[in-house]
């Protein structure tokens, strides 16, 4: 049985959606479970929160828009912005626990989320290549 791209999108994008959304809608109480409101705190914070969530929510939008798109070059670099974008994030959250400390579950497991998408991203790069 072979993993098939259609699926990661779809889940990737209702996960993406849910905190895309919880995001616009709350971007401090977000924060406040994550830890770093004791850095961005006020008016600034909340606006880079909704930012994200917005960002979230586009990125969640497009992978429902490409999820049915046969396999080409322009889907190879689909995966390899996602790749990317993962590898990003992981970085920065990685960063974030070694620079201020926040070091608590939610944290964690949203690390641990984003090297999941990681793996089956570069997974289906790779295995999408020879096709």
């Amino acid at each position: 049985m072979e993993l098939e791209a259609k699926y990661v999108f779809i889940l990737n994008a209702i996960v993406m959606l849910f905190f895309g959304l919880s995001f616009i809608v709350s971007p401090y109480m977000i924060m406040e479970m994550c830890g770093p409101t004791t850095l961005v705190v006020g008016v600034a914070g909340e606006a880079l929160g909704v930012h994200y969530g917005i960002m979230l929510t586009a990125v969640a939008i497009l992978m429902i828009l490409i999820r049915n798109q046969p396999h080409s070059d322009f889907r190879q670099n689909i995966f390899l912005s996602f790749i990317l974008l993962w590898i990003a994030t992981v970085i920065y959250q990685i960063y974030m626990i070694f620079a201020f400390g926040f070091g608590n579950p939610t944290w964690m497991i949203t690390i641990g989320i984003g090297i999941l998408w990681l793996v089956l991203y570069v997974y289906l790069y790779y295995t999408n290549m020879s096709s």
